[in-house]
């Protein structure tokens, strides 16, 4: 493999990378909430006929 992991990862397996995620609202609302347990996931959109879909990540509390 020549290069970073990402350029053949991302393309060829498709999944959102967490790294790139902005979760500065999250940690702010964790912080004013207390409870700091969450579960970030990526549901696909509703796209009828599409090949792909972009990331949409989301966090259930």
């Amino acid at each position: 493999m020549v290069g970073p992991a990402w350029v053949v990862y991302w393309p060829t397996a498709g999944p959102p990378l967490g790294e790139l995620w902005n979760l500065s609202a999250l940690a702010l609302d964790c912080r004013t909430t207390n409870p700091w347990d969450s579960l970030p996931i990526v549901k696909p959109l509703n796209l009828t006929g599409g090949v792909g879909t972009p990331a949409n990540a989301i966090t259930l509390r």
